[in-house]
């Protein structure tokens, strides 16, 4: 770490520290917020703002999903009646994700890419892209197909797929620009019309955003534009968000509500980032205990390494929505759920520093293998969006699509891998 670097992070954490005190003594929540971002910001400064590492990613979703409704509050979008608890939550959450964080170290990964192991059998890869490239395609017909106006009225399962594609998608483009082909630009743009139309004929956003991160992160590690570039990029998708929230189901809907443009901050906190503060709220008016005393995480386990067609486990988003919000999910609809309330019911607020820690190794186990082969390292630009959107869900958000997606897709390209490593060989024998 720089000299610079050591300074800067030393005065935006010591920042961070004064206003959280001035705050505990005031009570005042606007010092609060203005805490709760210096912290975000001061763990940005300790990587240098290195784009792929997650003390840069992180911090800012952590924020955006956990005070956003106190933003709103202020901004008198909103009522909020416990803003200091809030503001706890979340810098709480902030604290044990810098914890867990640490072994994550400050390495980047930008230009990581030729010290990587490559081992990438095309012959297996290449039709399975294609496979699933046409899956994808059929899955976007059934929907028109099948009459249906929103995501909600067709249960296809698509979203495992695209995640599918694009694992195997992110392997192949990461080969690509190390043998520096010229055909790998042209494979990125076609596929971006491809997740583009995917997205607004769902009506899934996250199809879209899960590509788009992909290939910001996928450009960053070949050396490819300078980070300021990325990160304008970055905040232009993030501006997006309500834009495509509103258009998706694009070519089934027939009636959309008009944006408020000229009020558009407050359209993009009152979205998408405004859940998971809410679920927040609810649960610290409304949750009586007991506590879960870590029996949610083992719901979160089972149920992201059991086929829900074997045997069905309750995790923390549907207990949350079965006990508040019945009525919604009578009707096959819910609120989500968030990390941090699922570390609040199990072990008040130490769990949600216990949560966000746990919630911390793992991202920095994924992003400290990312430096050992490319199957790793398209694993954890795979799993970027998942960790962010498990922000407004629970472990097992984060867990399921992992594990009987990337992780089993790694398993059948290295076990194809290896089958046809096993078949050269024998010929070479016999040979």
């Amino acid at each position: 770490m720089s000299l610079l670097r050591v300074g800067l992070f030393g005065v935006s954490f010591s920042l961070a520290l004064f206003f959280s005190l001035l705050w505990a003594i005031f009570s005042d929540h606007v010092l609060g917020i203005i805490s709760v971002s210096l912290l975000a910001l001061s763990m940005v400064v300790r990587v240098g703002g290195d784009l792929t590492h997650p003390s840069t990613w992180a911090p800012p979703f952590i924020v955006l999903y956990n005070i956003s409704i106190l933003i709103l509050d202020v901004s008198g979008v909103r009522v909020v009646y416990h803003h200091n608890e809030l503001l706890l939550i979340s810098w709480l959450a902030l604290s044990g994700f810098f914890i867990g964080t640490l072994p994550a170290g400050s390495k980047s990964l930008r230009n990581a890419l030729p010290n990587t192991r490559l081992s990438v059998s095309l012959v297996a890869l290449l039709p399975l892209v294609g496979i699933l490239t046409l899956c994808s395609i059929l899955v976007v017909l059934a929907f028109f197909m099948s009459g249906a106006n929103q995501k909600s009225e067709f249960d296809g399962g698509f979203t495992s797929l695209f995640r599918v594609l694009l694992y195997c998608l992110v392997v192949w483009v990461l080969y690509g620009f190390y043998i520096r082909s010229s055909a790998t630009n042209r494979i990125l743009i076609l596929y971006l019309f491809l997740f583009l139309f995917s997205a607004l004929a769902l009506g899934e956003r996250d199809v879209f955003f899960s590509y788009a991160l992909a290939v910001i992160f996928l450009l960053y590690v070949s050396g490819r534009g300078g980070r300021l570039l990325f990160y304008s990029i970055g905040f232009v998708l993030l501006m997006l968000i309500p834009i495509l929230g509103e258009y998706k189901n694009l070519f089934t809907k027939s009636e959309f509500n008009s944006i408020d443009f000229g009020n558009y901050f407050m359209v993009f906190l009152d979205g998408e980032f405004r859940s998971a503060g809410f679920n927040n709220e609810v649960i610290l008016n409304s949750f009586q205990g007991p506590f879960f005393f870590g029996r949610s995480l083992v719901n979160d386990v089972l149920r992201a390494l059991v086929p829900g067609f074997i045997l069905s486990f309750e995790n923390s988003v549907a207990w949350y929505n079965n006990t508040f919000h019945p009525n919604i999910r009578a009707i096959g609809q819910g609120y989500g759920f968030s990390l941090a309330a699922e570390g609040y019911i199990n072990f008040s607020y130490f769990g949600v520093l216990l949560w966000f820690a746990f919630y911390g190794l793992i991202v920095s186990f994924f992003y400290r293998m990312a430096f050992k082969s490319v199957y790793y390292l398209a694993a954890y630009i795979c799993s970027v969006p998942v960790f962010i959107y498990s922000l407004r869900g629970d472990f097992s958000t984060l867990l399921s699509p992992i594990i009987k997606t990337i992780f089993f897709t790694y398993v059948v390209l290295v076990f194809i891998d290896l089958a046809l490593r096993g078949v050269k060989r024998g010929r070479v024998v016999r040979g």
